[in-house]
C-alpha cells in the first residue's frame, strides 16, 4: 500500500470515528460593539422599571442573533415578571438549546418552574386534567424540584387518580423524602389503613437523612399515636379526667376510633416486614413497566405521557393513533397488568380481613370520619 493510500485510509477511519463521539459544542461567538450597547441598554432599560423598552431592545439582538443567551435571560425575566409562564417556555427551550453542559442542569430548573407555574394556573382555575400534563413535564424536568411533585400528586387526587397520586409521591420520597411529601403519603397510608406503611416510610426517610430531626419527630409522633391505642379504655378514661388533660380529649377520642383495625405489635411488625415482598414489590413493578412501555404513533416510539397527551390534540386522526397504540400495547401487557391488579386486589383483602374492615372502603371511611352510608 503507498504512503498516500495509507494517509486515505487513516483519514476514513478517523472522520468515522469521529462520528462516535460527542463534538464539543462551539464557542459562543464574541459580542460586538453594538450588541453589547444594546445588551447594556437593555439591562439598564429593565432595572429601571420600563419593560417594554427593555423588551425591545433585547428582541432587536435576537434579530442579529438568535441564540444570544444574554437577550434570552433578559427576555425569560421580563416574561416571569409579566407572569407570562407560555413566553416563559418557549425561551427557556431557546435558552437550553444555546447552552453547554455546565449550565444545563441550572437551566433546567427554570424549565421546571414554567412547567409548573402553567400547571399552577390551571388547578387554580379547577381544570385538574389540563394542569397534569404540565406537572408530569415539571417532575420530568427535575425530578427533584418539590412544588412540581406535590402539586402533581394533588392533581391525581382532584381527578379521582388516588392511585396515581401515590406513586407520584413514592417515587419522589425515593429521591428527596422531605416531609411536605411524606405528610401526604402518611395521609394516604391512615386513609388506606396502613400504620405499618406509616413506619416503614419514616425509617427509610430518616436512614437516608439520618440527621433531620423533623423526620425522627414524625416517627415518634406515628408511633406515639399507635401506642396511645394500646392504652385500655378504662386507664385512658381516668387519664382524660384530670384537667390538663381533658383540653386533648377530642384529638384522642378521634384517634382511638382506629384501635378497633390495630393489630398486634408483633403482628405490626410482621406486616412491616412483610411489605417490602408483598404489596411494596408489586407496587414497583408495575411502575418500573410503565415506565418502560414504549407506544408507537405514526412511527415514533413515545412514552407513556406524551402519548397520553396526543389524546388532547385538536387534530381527530392524531387522537386516533394515540388511542389505537396505547390500546395496542395495553394489550399486549395484559396479562402481567391483570397478575399485579389481582395480586393486590388479594393483598388489601387480607389485611382488611385481619384489621377487621367488613368492606373494601370502610378504611377510607374511617379516615375520612364518616359513616359508610354518608
Amino acid at each position: 500500500m503507498t504512503l498516500l493510500a495509507s494517509l486515505r485510509t487513516l483519514m476514513s477511519v478517523g472522520f468515522g470515528l469521529r462520528d462516535f463521539f460527542p463534538r464539543p459544542a462551539p464557542a459562543p461567538a464574541q459580542d460586538d460593539p453594538l450588541t453589547l450597547e444594546l445588551l447594556r441598554r437593555a439591562d439598564e432599560a429593565r432595572a429601571g422599571g420600563r419593560p417594554q423598552e427593555a423588551g425591545t431592545l433585547y428582541r432587536q439582538i435576537l434579530q442579529t442573533r438568535r441564540s444570544h443567551l444574554g437577550a434570552l435571560r433578559g427576555c425569560r425575566e421580563l416574561a416571569v415578571e409579566a407572569g407570562e409562564w407560555r413566553q416563559v417556555l418557549d425561551l427557556q427551550h431557546r435558552i437550553l438549546g444555546a447552552v453547554g453542559a455546565t449550565e444545563r442542569a441550572r437551566e433546567t430548573e427554570w424549565l421546571a418552574v414554567a412547567y409548573y407555574e402553567l400547571g399552577r394556573a390551571e388547578l387554580a382555575r379547577g381544570n385538574a386534567s389540563a394542569a397534569l400534563p404540565h406537572l408530569k413535564n415539571a417532575v420530568r424536568a427535575d425530578r427533584r424540584f418539590l412544588p412540581g411533585v406535590l402539586a402533581l400528586g394533588d392533581a391525581h387526587e382532584m381527578v379521582g387518580e388516588h392511585r396515581d397520586a401515590v406513586r407520584a409521591w413514592e417515587r419522589a420520597a425515593e429521591v428527596q423524602p422531605a416531609l411536605p411529601l411524606l405528610a401526604r403519603l402518611e395521609r394516604a397510608y391512615r386513609e388506606e389503613g396502613r400504620p405499618t406503611r406509616m413506619i416503614a416510610l419514616y425509617r427509610t426517610a430518616i436512614e437516608r437523612a439520618p440527621d433531620d430531626l423533623s423526620l425522627a419527630v414524625a416517627l415518634g409522633r406515628v408511633f406515639f399515636e399507635l401506642e396511645i391505642n394500646r392504652i385500655e379504655d378504662e386507664v385512658l378514661d381516668k387519664l382524660m379526667a384530670a384537667p390538663r388533660l381533658a383540653h386533648y380529649r377530642p384529638w384522642i377520642e378521634n384517634l382511638r376510633k382506629e384501635k378497633p383495625y390495630q393489630l398486634e405489635h408483633r403482628l405490626e411488625e410482621l406486616f412491616l416486614e412483610k411489605s417490602q415482598t408483598g404489596y411494596a414489590a408489586w407496587n414497583r413493578l408495575f411502575d418500573e413497566t410503565m415506565a418502560d412501555l414504549r407506544f408507537t404513533v405514526e412511527g415514533e416510539a413515545l412514552s407513556l405521557e406524551p402519548a397520553l397527551t396526543l389524546l388532547l390534540n385538536p387534530q381527530e386522526s392524531k387522537r386516533k393513533a394515540a388511542a389505537e397504540a396505547l390500546a395496542e400495547t395495553f394489550k399486549q401487557n395484559l396479562r402481567l397488568f391483570g397478575l399485579v391488579t389481582n395480586t393486590l386486589a388479594k393483598d388489601k383483602e387480607i389485611s382488611d380481613r385481619w384489621r377487621g374492615f367488613k368492606d373494601i372502603a370502610d378504611s377510607r371511611h374511617l379516615s375520612n370520619r364518616v359513616e359508610p352510608e354518608v
